[in-house]
């Protein structure tokens, strides 16, 4: 297997310089707007985040399902970009020159292939299978077929149908190439009607890849919700890269395209890898703290040069933009963070919000259960626990226990202490921490790793 993985490496890495080298040689040739040949270097880029990560994790899990669709995916996107590049190069640079016909053909009716990387992945992450529920497994399948459908009828359509559809005629030097060398004949009606629904059925297909990955995140707990959060983060992130990349320009956009791209794959090797795999109970706030900011800061220069831009003119409206955001970043940072850690940690950072909400519960509690379920409640919200345990000794002898949500691994126990002594003990799991490695099973989670002080006395 290491072998394979060199290999590749060598193969398609020659093919990316190759694809660059082509477009340094198309820049200085007028290409006509129209073509649909994109610079194929922004491709080769987006292909090389995914196939450096996914070789990473192949050459350590050569058996994984997702190192191989990252390296699938990754050698599809370096493909189709090269087939770009070559096109213009033997259309326009150099007339003349064979393999345009191909080439052509391979960007042109294959490249809809790219689609099926993004939803595979999430169907099979983070473990490489589908999910076990024969419903959820039906419709996975589905949903990759219906992802699919779009590159198989492109490669079997006929150009003249196929322009038809999409409203977009080729400009004659592109359409003097042979691209229907496997054209069907059927009746136009019938692959007008294909065309269509196969362009829908592409975006709809999305809907089931990403309504599993919020079913298993909603099931999941400890370690499994841990590598699911790493997704959530890219997502995150990649929301912020796109958009910064549709308000930019070329190539700026290409390459905050790439960056979303490595990001996931990034994302997804740790997730698998289980590689420092708790430090995403630190990122992923920390993320979108930042990310939450950087989207309101460019509302408000949109809102500013809107505003006044007709008024003031350029340079006074940018002036005018930067004292705005450098007044409010201070106090809405804080104001972000204060509710991104409530979001994600609970109330444990105001003790003053916990005492008074446990306050209003007992007032309303007469019941000692009542009243120890009000703790309980109280205790979860504050520290995001899925499970609170509180045991008290009665002076009978008899344990009084009330419990708050759902074990899933191990607690902590805390004594509870009154003037000196021992009368119960509370049951705390931690969110998101990881259960504590056993004799037999490693666990690289710094949470486990790090020491620990006893535990103090709760009261």
């Amino acid at each position: 297997m290491p072998v394979v993985v060199v290999v590749l490496a060598l193969v398609l890495g020659a093919l990316a310089a190759a694809t660059v080298w082509l477009d340094v040689a198309n820049s200085a040739t007028a290409i006509p707007p129209g073509t649909g040949l994109e610079a194929g270097w922004v491709g080769a880029l987006a292909g090389l985040a995914q196939l450096v990560p996914g070789l990473l994790l192949l050459w350590r899990l050569p058996r994984h399902p997702i190192a191989w669709v990252l390296v699938g995916s990754g050698a599809a996107w370096v493909v189709d970009s090269f087939c770009a590049s070559w096109t213009a190069y033997a259309v326009y640079t150099r007339p003349g020159l064979p393999g345009a016909s191909a080439t052509f053909y391979v960007y042109q009716r294959l490249g809809a292939a790219l689609l099926l990387g993004l939803p595979v992945l999430l169907l099979l992450f983070p473990d490489g299978r589908l999910p076990r529920a024969r419903g959820w497994r039906r419709a996975s399948v589905a949903s990759i077929a219906l992802t699919a459908l779009l590159p198989v009828v492109l490669a079997f359509v006929p150009s003249h149908v196929a322009e038809e559809v999409t409203d977009s005629a080729l400009p004659a030097p592109l359409a003097a190439l042979d691209i229907d060398p496997f054209s069907v004949p059927l009746p136009d009606a019938v692959w007008r009607v294909l065309l269509s629904v196969a362009f829908v059925g592409a975006w709809v297909s999305m809907l089931v890849p990403v309504a599993v990955v919020v079913r298993r995140y909603r099931r999941s707990v400890g370690e499994r919700r841990a590598q699911l959060r790493w997704l959530v983060w890219a997502a995150g992130v990649d929301l912020v890269l796109l958009v910064a990349g549709w308000l930019s320009d070329d190539p700026v956009s290409g390459i905050l395209l790439a960056a979303s791209v490595g990001v996931t794959s990034a994302a997804v090797v740790v997730a698998v890898t289980r590689h420092r795999l708790y430090d995403i109970d630190r990122l992923l706030p920390a993320t979108f703290v930042y990310a939450v900011l950087a989207l309101l800061v460019v509302a408000v220069d949109a809102l500013v040069f809107a505003a006044a831009g007709a008024v003031l003119g350029q340079r006074d409206s940018a002036l005018v933009a930067i004292g705005i955001v450098a007044a409010v970043y201070g106090p809405l940072r804080d104001r972000v963070s204060t509710l991104v850690r409530r979001l994600f940690r609970g109330s444990r950072d105001d003790p003053y919000a916990v005492v008074s909400a446990l306050a209003e519960r007992l007032e309303v509690s007469s019941d000692p259960s009542d009243q120890l379920l009000a703790v309980a409640r109280s205790v979860a919200e504050a520290f995001r626990s899925p499970f609170v345990r509180v045991e008290i000794e009665q002076a009978s002898g008899e344990t009084l226990h009330v419990e708050h949500g759902t074990p899933s691994r191990s607690p902590l126990v805390l004594p509870v202490v009154y003037r000196g002594e021992d009368i119960g003990r509370l049951l705390l799991e931690p969110a998101g921490a990881p259960a504590c490695p056993t004799a037999t099973s490693a666990c690289s989670a710094t949470w486990c790793a790090r020491p620990r002080p006893p535990p103090g006395p709760a009261s």
